[in-house]
């Protein structure tokens, strides 16, 4: 009985792991894009005066 509550713990704590991954790399591409999208605005901007 302990060897499959162990097991349950591993697979729920592997779940969060790879949840907390994958919102870190989709965090990470949204603030990538984020700083495109400010630098092309600003290029535009400056070119605009």
């Amino acid at each position: 009985m302990a060897l499959v509550t162990a097991l349950l713990i591993l697979v729920a704590l592997t779940l969060l792991a790879v949840t907390a991954m994958t919102n870190t790399t989709i965090n990470t591409m949204i603030a990538g894009n984020d700083y495109k999208s400010s630098r092309q605005f600003y290029a535009a901007e400056c070119a605009n005066e």
